[in-house]
């Protein structure tokens, strides 16, 4: 089973972060939606989610930890 860290980037402002969680939450859908679930199977498409949600969570604070296991 493969490790799932976190991805690094920058604090964003407020409303940078509203419009982040916007399109992120529409991607996760899209890609949820366009693939039947079928991406959920695969640890690498658990990954990608998990990621996405890791970046709405701590949009504000950032993150420069590249081996944070989420």
């Amino acid at each position: 089973m493969a490790e799932c860290n976190a991805p690094v980037f920058k604090p964003a402002n407020a409303w940078a972060c509203v419009w982040l969680k916007i399109i992120f939450t529409m991607v996760i859908l899209m890609l949820i939606i366009g693939t039947l679930g079928l991406i959920l199977l695969f640890e690498s498409g658990r990954c990608l989610i998990k990621q996405y949600q890791y970046r709405m969570r701590y949009c504000t604070k950032g993150n420069e930890n590249p081996e944070l296991p989420i």
